[in-house]
């Protein structure tokens, strides 16, 4: 499984698109200043996800959402996808970051 994701920046409200076949271990990563164009930016979350069965097809629609080149695109998208943006942050509320091993506590 696959999926592409958003990140929104707790520090300023900017926007991040991307795919990752690990969506726990992509925030880490983000998180720790090991990706260039989000250093320095965060701390980072998740705003929204699609599950996509391929690689190419998390990519393609990552290219889709950035080809837009609007915020207002993106805040539409989770808009008319709200139950899908808390059903996203529900499940992540139950991830813990314990070094570089997330951790999944039940509620």
């Amino acid at each position: 499984m696959y999926y592409t994701y958003i990140l929104v920046s707790e520090k300023s409200g900017r926007y991040y698109v991307g795919h990752s076949g690990d969506l726990a271990e992509r925030l880490i990563t983000h998180n720790s200043g090991k990706v260039k164009s989000t250093r320095n930016k965060g701390p980072w979350k998740y705003f929204f996800f699609e599950r996509y069965k391929t690689k190419l097809e998390a990519n393609r629609r990552e290219l889709a959402i950035k080809k837009q080149k609007s915020k207002k695109y993106i805040e539409d998208l989770i808009k008319n996808n709200a139950k899908v943006a808390q059903l996203v942050e529900r499940d992540l509320a139950k991830v813990e970051v314990a070094g570089s091993n997330p951790v999944f506590r039940s509620k």
